[in-house]
């Protein structure tokens, strides 16, 4: 779980901050009925994703369960502790089909790790079978720095 001042070195910035989500937060649609909020740096990666488990055959606009950003603490934890859906870096897809604890997915296992894998900074929560599955969730890990110079890599093709 991210700190404050740990993702601040990594140059994500505050989310406490009172102009946060005017500056870093924007608005992604990245198949047809789908409207989530992300961090700038990081939004070309999760449109890539997300179209990316749409061609695999999920059909994300049919429940509309589909939560982004949200500047949040995680329960039990101090205020510095914040999950990464505070920072708009973490999605969660098809959320109430695979709710956080299931060791299960409705997304085709291998084609979305071959995809999770090729986007190089995005974590999926169905990975984290030794702690608590989160099968809905995805987030994106690393410096903003890498991520946006990954982003840019990935507008080109």
């Amino acid at each position: 779980m991210p700190t404050i001042p740990e993702m601040q070195r990594l140059g994500w910035g505050n989310p406490d901050d009172p102009d946060f989500r005017a500056k870093h937060i924007v608005t992604i649609k990245p198949v047809k009925g789908i409207q989530l909020y992300v961090h700038r740096a990081a939004a070309p990666i999760f449109k890539e994703l997300i179209q990316g488990i749409e061609k695999n055959g999920a059909k994300l606009a049919e429940r509309r369960d589909d939560w982004s950003y949200l500047n949040k603490g995680i329960e039990g934890y101090p205020s510095y502790i914040k999950s990464y859906h505070a920072w708009g870096l973490a999605i969660d897809l098809d959320a109430t089909e695979q709710p956080m604890g299931q060791p299960k997915t409705t997304f085709p296992v291998w084609k979305t790790r071959q995809l999770v894998d090729s986007l190089r900074f995005v974590e999926w929560g169905y990975e984290w079978q030794d702690s608590r599955p989160d099968p809905m969730h995805f987030e994106i890990r690393g410096s903003k720095a890498a991520v946006k110079r990954f982003s840019r890599t990935l507008r080109k093709m």
